[in-house]
């Protein structure tokens, strides 16, 4: 998990939903979810996804260990529309609102290049391009209805996700913000 300081004082914290379902199944990170997580997967195009619920409960016991929660950005939940009705009883049940929905646009070439390139060291398997492909295409049928959804639900906002990094960074803050 990342943390930035704002200027005005309000800590945003990084839940990246993927990163920590991969630690929690290297036995990196400690929930009582380990096993359901490994029982309740699905592969697609070599990409493990696991079940929705098991997914709302691992955000939903995060949050509930969390004790700063002035803002988080939850990057990778909800993903799926399946997802998106369970939100509202995590969100109740750790006294959380969403501000927002934003969305890092990548062109289907970058996150390929991206994927091929990444480190094995942060849990994340080797990949082709031909396997980054196909996740980005059977993922990107998955994740689209639901990103439409969040933008109508929460007027959205999408980012240039091929900018550099601290760019990138800065337009986010900005963007949220002006939802403060």
């Amino acid at each position: 998990m990342q943390q930035s300081e704002w200027s005005m004082g309000l800590t945003v914290r990084h839940f990246a939903v993927g990163s920590h379902v991969r630690g929690i199944l290297a036995g990196e990170i400690e929930s009582k979810f380990h096993k359901r997580l490994n029982q309740h997967s699905r592969s697609i195009t070599g990409m493990r996804m696991i079940d929705n619920g098991i997914i709302a409960a691992v955000v939903d016991e995060y949050l509930s260990y969390t004790e700063d929660k002035n803002l988080i950005l939850m990057d990778g939940f909800p993903t799926q529309i399946a997802q998106l009705p369970l939100l509202p009883d995590i969100l109740d049940n750790n006294n959380t609102s969403v501000i927002g929905a934003i969305s890092v646009d990548v062109s289907d070439t970058v996150a390929a290049s991206r994927q091929v390139t990444r480190r094995t060291g942060d849990r994340h398997p080797v990949h082709t391009r031909e396997l980054a492909e196909a996740r980005l295409r059977t993922y990107g049928d998955e994740t689209e209805g639901t990103r439409q959804a969040m933008f109508s639900y929460w007027d959205g906002a999408a980012i240039n996700g091929e900018m550099p990094l601290k760019d990138m960074v800065n337009e986010f803050i900005g963007k949220l913000a002006m939802r403060i």
